[in-house]
């Protein structure tokens, strides 16, 4: 398969139970296109070869299920007790793994990243997995 971007559509139907949250009059919202061009920025084309589709749905299904489900952006919980008192808060992390981690995209795009690896290599070309231009994988 040739390294392409994945479509909004494509998205939805890898990611169905976004559909109820970004479709409005049955057409991927305004919001949701913008977090699917956003995710083309995050990724380098050349690093990603022809698991870019794959990557690029992945990126784009976590930074939706993030922005559209309230419950998926919580990160982890911590509590406390005293006595009969008891306090719960989510904790905020820096963004990264951890934030990748939160959703079930997120965690296959990890998976995705881990199989690119910096051995992995095309052809007779071995490829630079460093981040261009401040790009993140």
């Amino acid at each position: 398969m040739a390294a392409r971007w994945s479509t909004p559509t494509e998205i939805l139907e890898l990611a169905p139970e976004l559909a109820a949250l970004v479709l409005v009059g049955g057409e991927p919202s305004a919001a949701f296109v913008e977090i699917v061009e956003l995710a083309k920025d995050l990724l380098d084309q050349g690093t990603w070869g022809e698991l870019l589709s794959r990557g690029h749905w992945t990126l784009a299904a976590h930074l939706a299920t993030l922005q559209f489900d309230a419950s998926a952006a919580m990160g982890a919980v911590t509590s406390r007790r005293v006595d009969k008192i008891q306090e719960s808060y989510a904790v905020n992390t820096a963004p990264g793994e951890q934030d990748l981690a939160l959703t079930k995209y997120g965690r296959l795009h990890l998976e995705l990243r881990r199989r690119l690896g910096g051995t992995m290599s095309f052809g007779s070309t071995s490829r630079d997995w460093s981040l261009p231009e401040g790009r993140v994988l």
